[in-house]
């Protein structure tokens, strides 16, 4: 079955370009060119996998990342974007794009970026098929769906955070530098700050710590990185 791949660009050139190359790798592909269409388009088309500019007419691409994961939060999402400042990347994590990709882009590039967040998305399928559970205070994570239970609340955890908890919980004990964070959760090598990961964590320690000014579980080891324990 052809994967479906929903392509915001208002860029014509671009727009046509990128169409053409995933068609021809047998991508069922559906173009967008206009931000305040996008929410009706994913709800008809229902694709696999989206390719996201950030400045749109109508809704710019911030906006359309906000809406989409007030209810989806399993879509891969990239980002495109010749705004490549250190804070329209930070911003589009914030908001929930699985990855940033500047502009202008190697199309071999951006291909392979689009395939990597295929293949991580039907690998944590798979997962969530099987739940496996993690019990840290008075919470549990499901590790497949990224929802988390306690005592008062239940929400779910973004795919962003549920990437970065995951590589905590599979590293328990050892001091990862920001750096490996980066590469081991999302697969950046190069190109986004390492405060990046400071921001997430302190999204972390607010859902798990009992008292996040005083963490027990996530703990920063000054000019090392961050040590996870349980």
């Amino acid at each position: 079955m052809k994967k479906k791949l929903l392509i915001v660009e208002d860029e014509k050139h671009i727009a046509i370009g990128l169409v053409a190359n995933f068609e021809l790798l047998g991508y069922e592909v559906h173009l967008v060119e206009d931000g305040s269409k996008v929410l009706e388009a994913y709800r008809e088309f229902k694709p696999d996998i989206m390719i996201l500019d950030l400045m749109l007419p109508g809704l710019s691409g911030f906006e359309v990342l906000a809406q989409i994961r007030k209810t989806e939060t399993n879509l891969p999402i990239l980002v495109l974007s010749a705004k490549n400042s250190e804070k329209s990347r930070i911003r589009s994590l914030v908001e929930g794009s699985d990855d940033f990709l500047a502009k202008p882009f190697s199309l071999d590039e951006l291909i392979l970026r689009v395939e990597r967040l295929l293949k991580w998305t039907e690998s944590t399928t798979k997962i969530a098929e099987k739940p496996t559970y993690f019990a840290i205070n008075s919470h549990t994570v499901d590790l497949g769906s990224g929802e988390v239970t306690g005592t008062n609340a239940s929400f779910y955890l973004t795919e962003q955070e549920l990437r970065l908890f995951q590589v905590f919980i599979e590293n328990d004990g050892k001091i990862l530098s920001r750096e490996q964070l980066l590469e081991q959760a999302w697969g950046y090598s190069k190109g986004i700050e390492t405060r990046t990961v400071d921001n997430f964590i302190v999204r972390l320690r607010k859902y798990f710590e009992i008292d996040p000014k005083n963490p027990k579980h996530f703990i920063n080891k000054r000019a090392r990185g961050y040590l996870f324990k349980i």
